[in-house]
């Protein structure tokens, strides 16, 4: 199964600081647990039905990403001082998710964002801003994962995907551990981070 998208434009506003961020032509893939592209939608997932678990595997592909954040202009926190712009390329995802499959819940997920070069001209300000924006994006990522509500189900629904087919001295639990995991988790990958600091003031009087 395949999304293709030309443009998604998200904005955001947590109270401390306003910004958005855009990705330019999205593609989000099912794929097999190596992530290669398959042709049947059986193999993008691994079922271990003596645990009656399912692992899914989806793979996000971008363009462009661009990141904007600026500090609220009433917001009494002064740290983000600079408005903060990123722009990566040829960026992907890789979402692996495990759910029930007696009821359909989700129980985990797996999050690796994976960016092959990203360049950046900041000045000191907006180096500053970036690792308050960091911050405070882990710290709301960190409370939200507290209050998940829990969900309870008045009728369950025996879901029976199809099993990915192995070969006959590996069984499928064997081969669903290799690729399975405790919790959730997220996970950024940068091949090469190539930072040019500039002197906001001789910018200005430029």
């Amino acid at each position: 199964m395949s999304l293709y998208v030309n443009s998604v434009e998200i904005d955001f506003d947590s109270g401390v600081f306003r910004g958005s961020l855009t990705l330019s032509r999205l593609a989000v893939e099912s794929k097999s647990p190596t992530w290669q592209t398959v042709n049947d939608l059986r193999y993008t997932r691994l079922v271990d039905t003596n645990t009656s678990k399912l692992l899914m595997f989806k793979m996000v592909t971008w363009q462009l990403l661009r990141i904007e954040a600026s500090a609220q202009a009433n917001s009494s926190c002064n740290a983000i001082n600079a408005p903060l712009r990123l722009i990566t390329s040829n960026g992907k995802s890789r979402i692996s998710v495990k759910k029930s499959t007696a009821d359909g819940s989700v129980l985990g997920g797996r999050i690796q964002v994976i960016l092959d070069d990203i360049l950046w001209i900041a000045t000191l300000p907006q180096i500053r801003s970036a690792i308050t924006f960091y911050d405070h994006i882990m710290n709301i990522v960190k409370a939200a994962s507290k209050k998940v509500p829990t969900l309870y189900h008045t009728e369950c629904i025996e879901i029976k995907p199809p099993v990915v087919k192995s070969p006959p001295s590996i069984p499928v639990s064997a081969i669903f551990r290799n690729f399975d995991f405790d919790r959730t988790s997220y996970h950024v990958y940068v091949g090469k981070i190539d930072l040019h600091l500039c002197d906001d003031n001789q910018t200005s009087d430029g």
